[in-house]
């Protein structure tokens, strides 16, 4: 995994990319139960979003609730570091955004050396931030909270990832929330083709051969792919038309 001075892009990017980091936050949550707790004006309409005193009322007692439209309602909340999990294309046209958590790395939870050899499948090493923004740690990809993009100061980026480090996050986020990257040496090939590995398909100096396997057999390992100590994903390649 990237650790050194080519993770972080110091150059302060003009646009908002995948990875950014932002403090304050607000990560939300529903309470542990299957009924939510409904807030409402005193008088007992929908709140109107403005502060005063409100009737906080479970679900089961009320028989107006969503009808047509949202309701609020009650959830715990807290403020922190969080980087933007959105694709970059996304961040302009789109209204809501995915973040993850950015944690402190502290022993004897977390494993430094596993961290950053890159064992842990739902967790993303962050090194410590050149400037002294905040010490070692990682995104907890396990925890997902979707944000408005008014929640935040836009203007508040404290930390923007090189596209080294934004490719090893997207590999992250693909392994912990997806399986789209194919499949990895020694599971079974489930259908007779041509394949090729995916992960070498981001790189220009390696040779990305279409290698054909059958049903049934063991995918191999990548040589290139071994050269850099990652694991091949070999994905079944279709024929060029309209999908």
């Amino acid at each position: 995994m990237i650790v050194g001075d080519d993770f972080y892009d110091l150059s302060s990017p003009t646009h908002l990319q995948q990875g950014d980091v932002f403090p304050d936050v607000p990560l939300i949550s529903p309470p542990p139960s299957p009924h939510l707790i409904i807030l409402r004006e005193q008088d007992g309409r929908p709140w109107t979003h403005q502060p005063g005193l409100l009737l906080a009322t479970s679900e089961q007692l009320l028989s107006n609730i969503f009808e047509g439209s949202a309701e609020y309602v009650a959830a715990s909340a807290e403020r922190g570091f969080a980087a933007i999990l959105s694709q970059t294309c996304d961040l302009v046209d789109r209204d809501q955004w995915l973040v993850a958590p950015l944690l402190s790395a502290e022993a004897p939870t977390i494993d430094l050396g596993n961290l950053f050899a890159d064992k842990y499948s739902n967790l993303f090493g962050m090194p410590r931030h050149p400037h002294g923004y905040f010490g070692a740690g990682y995104l907890d990809l396990g925890r997902c909270f979707a944000i408005r993009r008014e929640s935040i100061d836009l203007g508040g980026r404290i930390a923007s990832l090189t596209p080294a480090a934004q490719h090893a996050l997207t590999d992250k986020i693909a392994e912990a929330l997806s399986r789209v990257w194919g499949y990895a040496p020694d599971e079974v090939v489930p259908k007779a083709g041509k394949y090729r590995c995916i992960r070498c398909f981001q790189f220009y100096d390696v040779d990305n051969k279409i290698q054909e396997f059958a049903e049934g057999q063991k995918f191999p390992q990548c040589p290139a792919c071994a050269k850099i100590k990652k694991r091949a994903q070999w994905r079944l390649l279709r024929k060029h038309e309209k999908y």
